[in-house]
């Protein structure tokens, strides 16, 4: 009997091992589709410069900024900004700093509506005493992108918004709004360049940028 279990036991095919596949990281990022058509993207890096009139200090601030975003999930994205700006006014310099994350919801293939929040670090380096200090803040944005002239590889994009500022700085006021309208040229699917101006209120920003997607 025992040497026919056996026999049994050995003819018996093993039962298959279940094979689990771990999730992937990457499967959180966005990495875009190919599927001829244009798409905004949300992972990018983007440098430009800007420049503030300041109705307060009757100067302009002037510098570079930049930020690096990252599309999360198809619907989300988190970003850090940076923007380092100079004035002649009592030889102030500003770095601010900006930490945050965003939602876009495409209503149609070329129209997407964009909300996103951010805490605020500024430092200000002053021979005013007042002025030389550092702050924190938060700002709000709530608008829209909208490709207005699509293209083979890209298109012109118009964007704009309504963004709430909280944050004391070089701006007039401490708590201050702003309308924010923009343009975009995207080309070769990676590569942008873009325009903004805002109506901060008693100031006026224009500003110039380029892209890279990914």
């Amino acid at each position: 009997m025992l040497a026919l279990l056996t026999t049994l036991a050995l003819a018996t095919p093993a039962a298959p091992i279940p094979s689990f596949e771990a999730p992937k990281l990457a499967a959180l990022y966005e990495t875009g589709t190919d599927d001829g058509t244009f798409h905004f993207s949300y992972t990018y890096l983007e440098l430009g410069y800007s420049s503030t009139n300041l109705d307060k200090l009757d100067d302009d601030a002037k510098g570079l900024r930049g930020r690096a975003s990252l599309g999360l999930l198809g619907f989300a994205y988190v970003f850090l900004d940076y923007a380092n700006e100079t004035t002649d006014f009592q030889n102030s310099k500003s770095d601010t700093y900006g930490l945050g994350a965003g939602v876009h919801i495409p209503l149609q293939p070329k129209i997407d509506l964009v909300g996103e929040a951010a805490w605020l670090s500024n430092d200000i380096s002053s021979d005013l005493t007042t002025l030389d200090e550092s702050n924190t803040g938060w700002t709000a944005l709530a608008g829209a992108r909208v490709l207005a002239v699509p293209w083979d590889g890209g298109g012109l994009e118009w964007n704009g918004g309504y963004r709430w500022i909280d944050l004391k700085g070089f701006a007039s006021d401490e708590k201050t709004g702003a309308w924010e309208v923009g343009a975009r040229a995207h080309f070769l699917k990676m590569f942008s360049v873009g325009a903004t101006y805002s109506f901060l209120e008693q100031d006026r920003q224009w500003g110039l940028n380029a892209r890279i997607s990914f």
